[in-house]
């Protein structure tokens, strides 16, 4: 009988990221040994420094892929890439999110809970279970992670989690049980978001006007409809209220 390896990995990538006090200092804080093979672009240097180093992560992800099949292992290994947030702004690094259109047309960056801030791919192979080239538009978080991977190992999900098995959509293609995801940033100004199917609030301070869009209209959030669709407010403003949790570290953000 073939041994099975048995292993969980979380490896934390900093790549692409800025180095803000060299950017402060030079103007150039997208820090890399080498801009290579972007060397000979005309474009600015922060910029050539960002590709390679979205071409470095890209080839350090494949190197890790190579090492599973030589180990034999790629068949029966999840795989997952993603990310943490959008992309920076120029502050950060002085790269050029627009130039490379590194939001895909979604209004915010990094910091911001409009769409360009906090919607980011995933990409998950799983060859023995997950058909190849298949596509799910599912709106899931991290967070949904750890009751998919109880479920994968057949263990008891804890009760009141806010995460959801997500495991039928990457096996079955179908649907995960869920009203809404719910985000609060401080950072900044106190921020709230909330999504419910294609509906998706934005308020800034917890007595702050709220923002209605209609992502499946409206992806790019340019079209406030919160005047026009009372009865949504009320029902995300109670769910904001309802989730919202003072906390003594950013209660001076509370406004």
């Amino acid at each position: 009988m073939k041994a099975r390896i048995l292993f969980f990995l979380y490896l934390a990538y900093t790549l692409p990221h800025a180095n803000n006090e060299l950017n402060r200092r030079t103007g150039n804080g997208m820090e890399i040994p080498s801009d290579e093979p972007y060397s000979n672009e005309k474009w600015t240097q922060p910029n050539k420094n960002f590709a390679a180093m979205v071409t470095r992560l890209d080839q350090q992800v494949g190197e890790i892929v190579v090492l599973l099949k030589t180990l034999k292992i790629d068949e029966d290994t999840i795989l997952i890439f993603s990310g943490d947030n959008g992309p920076q702004g120029t502050d950060e690094g002085n790269y050029n999110a627009a130039f490379f259109n590194s939001t895909g047309g979604l209004r915010g960056l990094k910091r911001s809970l409009y769409e360009g801030g906090i919607r980011e791919p995933m990409i998950i192979r799983w060859p023995d279970r997950i058909k190849a080239g298949s596509v799910n538009d599912l709106v899931w978080s991290h967070y949904d992670l750890f009751p998919t991977f109880a479920e994968i190992a057949k263990a008891t999900v804890p009760r009141d989690l806010d995460g959801v098995s997500v495991l039928p959509v990457w096996l079955d293609n179908k649907s995960a049980s869920r009203k809404y995801l719910y985000w609060e940033f401080h950072e900044g100004g106190f921020m709230q978001a909330l999504r419910m199917g294609n509906w998706k609030a934005v308020k800034r301070g917890v007595n702050g006007k709220t923002e209605l869009y209609d992502l499946d209209k409206d992806a790019a959030e340019t079209r406030n409809i919160a005047d026009s669709n009372a009865k949504i407010v009320s029902e995300v403003d109670g769910t904001m209220k309802h989730k919202h949790r003072v906390s003594p570290l950013w209660a001076d953000n509370d406004k």
